[in-house]
């Protein structure tokens, strides 16, 4: 359980963080950076994989470059589906998802619970 309260903070100040530093992206308050992180997870979990398995040959022909480009669909995915959430295009999409995906990473190394 703390493991996953330690990557949804990590998800959600990296949505945040590349939402106040990326123009072309808009959250209305904090705690929509929550609920974009709990959606998106949602729907890279469930939506995703079918996606990447449907795509697939296009991901080996460009050596799995394209999954950058369904990262960025999925991230408009979640633009259409929230109301506190806005994404002005796909490249600023594609742009948010890559940023946001560093940010988490050394977000979610940083906050990772010790192991005792």
């Amino acid at each position: 359980m703390l493991n996953f309260l330690a990557q949804l903070l990590a998800s959600s100040l990296g949505v945040f963080l590349t939402a106040q530093w990326l123009g072309g992206v808009q959250l209305n308050t904090p705690l929509d950076a929550v609920i974009v992180a709990l959606v998106f997870g949602v729907v890279n979990a469930t939506i995703g994989p079918v996606i990447r398995l449907l795509t697939l040959p296009l991901s080996l022909l460009s050596l799995g470059l394209f999954s950058l480009l369904i990262n960025a669909a999925l991230v408009l995915l979640v633009d259409s589906m929230l109301r506190g959430f806005w994404v002005r295009d796909l490249w600023t999409a594609f742009l948010f998802s890559i940023v946001c995906t560093l940010i988490t990473m050394i977000l979610g190394a940083l906050l990772k619970p010790k192991e005792s």
